[in-house]
């Protein structure tokens, strides 16, 4: 039968190389000449090390708009939005406090047992001269009923690019950035 291969090579010697043997295309493999090239283990180690370099480097190449009072403006309105949601599906107060300065804050919800347990904690992306201010003792609070109604600090963050400040409306608990 034509263009058919052999199931088994053909006799014992040597091995076949292009032209030879087992048909057009097969190729010769020398074992004692040592290939070189990678195992695994050096592969894996050094694909694990471009990605601790890359997640390293990508939060400093950033656009600067994603970084800005108005990204961090956007980011605590959604922090905001979705405290208040939480507040309503779980019955109990939710609080939200940020920090002056830095922008770090904490979601926190009345626990059972009187403690609060923490809903998420975090930092807006404030640019490196921005930062967050309000409140008293350097700490902005919100708290949210389950009812949506709240009381509220001012927020204002800051950047060179102008001041973005977060109200808080009392009845409803709908938040809003003012220029």
């Amino acid at each position: 039968m034509r263009g058919v291969r052999p199931r088994h090579p053909p006799t014992p010697g040597p091995s076949p190389t292009r032209g030879e043997g087992w048909g057009r295309g097969a190729l010769h493999l020398d074992v004692g000449r040592g290939i070189r090239g990678f195992t695994l283990v050096e592969l894996l180690v050094v694909l694990a090390m471009l990605a601790i370099a890359a997640a390293v480097a990508v939060p400093a190449l950033r656009p600067p708009a994603e970084r800005s009072a108005g990204a961090a403006a956007d980011s605590l309105l959604h922090v905001l939005a979705r405290a208040r949601a939480d507040a309503a599906a779980r019955g109990t107060p939710v609080h939200v406090e940020v920090r002056a300065g830095d922008g770090r804050f904490a979601v926190t919800a009345d626990g059972e047992d009187g403690a609060r347990d923490t809903l998420r904690a975090g930092s807006l992306p404030l640019p490196p001269g921005g930062r967050a201010s309000g409140g008293r003792r350097g700490t902005a609070r919100m708290s949210f009923d389950a009812a949506g109604r709240a009381r509220a600090d001012r927020v204002a963050l800051t950047d060179e690019g102008g001041r973005i400040e977060i109200v808080v409306d009392a009845w409803s608990g709908a938040a809003r950035a003012a220029r």
